[in-house]
């Protein structure tokens, strides 16, 4: 038989069998192990790495045994996904909060000794557990011996930490190991107790520079703090020694020496989890900012201030007064910036940041935003854009958040001209009750955006019945002749329970119709009573329209 011929057999056999092994992985993942029959059959499937891989393709990812059950099936399989390249697979030092750390069930020391030192290519390193001082102290013996035991494996390192005394066990993990590492993330969780763990007197600490990291391209750190001295001092050290380094993540308020960073092409200014004083002192020193982002703004192809995490930025809560406009600068000229996100225009110049835009030519994709929920400045910042009559043709994909002025919309098109993706959010609006307004309106504000092809629409909540729901849907018949998909969604969920009468199904049947020369069309966080969901499948079967191009009250 041939080679092929024999691999078509081991599949089509791996296929017919492969479920029974599904069945195997997901009782081994429960606990359960059953036996398994000894055939010859089996073990020339299990042999051939097609079965693995038709498994893991062919099944629907809900149902695809997890990757650590694979390895229990046989030492071939253990061995062919330790092989397999980028997976999250990972080592965790984590110390339990439910077991003493001082006593690990099973001794760590003795199992690094017989650790398959593909497992520690990342490693997923975390302290903050109580009681403090055991927990800082096992992390300070732990991850040091990690990463010296396997140093030249390690190629992500993902750090999360409590106490400002682990900043000292990362310095000294990275200062003579891991010289292939290629991704580092650094989260400082809470505030800071230094007398928790006290630094011995004489003892130099983030004071000598590291060994190279020549392979190290993404650099990530996220604190809730601005002042951690500390902290700066790592960030720089590993800065200094990383010359490749393409993406960074710095917390606003830390502003390193980006000179010798020749490869920087993004740039993250995150805000996640930072409390208001913080911003306030971080945002009063914009001149380190300015001067950080003069250093490498003629490279960046990404610029980001903004939140890693969506609803972040939703329990900030602070005065007006508190984030005064100062006049951030970001620079005259971005020549090569593509991407350009914005979280928090309320503390730039109005101006100012129309004039940044300017500076940007080769701009693709604009994200703009606001820091506090109850300001207007988004609203007057697109105003100003709009009557200045300046045109971004570069732009092709624009995200504007928590918008609260619906005809702005319609006069943005104008500047925007080139635009093909458009996501709106409107998620606050709701908060300033004589202006509340829906989806109808943006449809209809979008209905003049001729290169227009994909808008996503976030609304604060839809209409109550069937029939202010159905006609505002119906509006947007224009726009959907044009567009190629369409996502809709409320931050609250509606639950319609009315039948719809026939003149509101006929006028649905009409929307289907029109929707039905999207590719794909998405409306969720709502549900329709149940007879009018039937009467929908019933509608779409009958003009042979593809139930999975639409996703209605999911």
């Amino acid at each position: 038989m041939s080679t092929y011929n024999l691999n078509r057999h081991l599949e089509e056999t791996g296929m017919r069998i492969g479920f029974q092994v599904v069945e195997v992985l997901l009782d081994i993942g429960s606990g359960v192990i059953k036996p398994q029959r000894d055939t010859n059959e089996q073990q020339l499937a299990l042999s051939n790495p097609i079965i693995l891989t038709t498994i893991l393709k062919q099944l629907p990812a809900k149902r695809s045994p997890p990757l650590q059950n694979c390895r229990l099936v046989s030492h071939f399989w253990n061995d062919m996904v330790l092989s397999l390249p980028n997976t999250k697979f990972a080592l965790k030092l984590d110390p339990s909060k439910k077991l003493n750390p001082d006593h690990d069930p099973v001794p760590f020391f003795d199992m690094c000794s017989t650790l398959d030192p593909r497992l520690a290519k990342r490693i997923n390193a975390t302290c903050h557990s109580y009681p403090e001082l055991p927990v800082i102290h096992s992390f300070a013996a732990k991850f040091p011996h990690v990463c010296d035991k396997f140093s030249g494996k390690i190629q992500i390192l993902d750090i999360s930490i409590d106490y400002e005394r682990c900043l000292d066990s990362i310095y000294r993990a990275l200062k003579n190991s891991c010289p292939n590492l290629k991704q580092l993330r650094i989260t400082c969780r809470t505030e800071i107790d230094v007398s928790l763990a006290p630094v011995v007197a004489g003892n130099p600490i983030l004071c000598v520079p590291l060994e190279l990291k020549s392979v190290l391209e993404v650099f990530s750190v996220s604190s809730m703090k601005v002042d951690i001295p500390p902290l700066s001092r790592l960030i720089q050290l590993v800065i200094n020694a990383s010359p490749n380094l393409r993406e960074v993540t710095l917390p606003l308020g830390f502003y390193p020496d980006l000179g010798n960073s020749k490869c920087l092409d993004s740039l993250a200014i995150s805000l996640d989890d930072a409390r208001s004083d913080d911003l306030t002192r971080a945002i009063q020193r914009n001149s380190e900012l300015s001067r950080m982002l003069g250093q490498v703004g003629e490279q960046l192809v990404a610029l980001t201030f903004g939140y890693d995490v969506e609803d972040a930025k939703r329990n900030m809560s602070c005065d007006f007064e508190e984030l005064k406009r100062t006049g951030f600068q970001l620079g005259e000229r971005f020549p090569k910036l593509r991407n350009f996100r914005n979280d928090i225009i309320d503390v730039f110049e109005p101006n100012d940041l129309i004039q940044n835009l300017e500076g940007m030519p080769a701009l693709k994709s604009l994200e703009i935003g606001k820091l506090l929920k109850m300001s207007t400045c988004l609203d007057k910042f697109l105003a100003g854009i709009c009557k200045s009559r300046k045109i971004f043709a570069s732009v092709t994909n624009l995200r504007v958040k928590e918008l609260i002025i619906p005809r702005v919309l319609n006069e943005m098109k104008t500047a925007f001209p080139n635009v093909e993706r458009l996501h709106v959010d409107i998620l606050w609006a709701e908060v300033f009750s004589a202006m509340k307004w829906g989806m109808g309106t943006v449809l209809q504000g979008c209905s003049d955006w001729g290169a227009l092809k994909h808008l996503n629409l976030a609304v604060p909540t839809y209409p109550a019945g069937n029939e202010d729901f159905i006609g505002e849907l119906a509006s947007g018949g224009e726009l959907y002749k044009r567009l190629k998909t369409l996502e809709i969604r409320s931050h609250k969920r509606h639950n319609m329970t009315e039948e719809f009468t026939e003149e509101e199904m006929a006028t649905f049947e009409t929307v289907l119709i029109a929707l039905d020369e999207l590719e794909d069309v998405k409306i969720s966080n709502f549900s329709f009573a149940e007879e009018c969901d039937q009467r929908i499948v019933a509608f779409l079967v009958s003009k042979h329209i593809s139930l999975f191009k639409f996703r209605i009250g999911v």
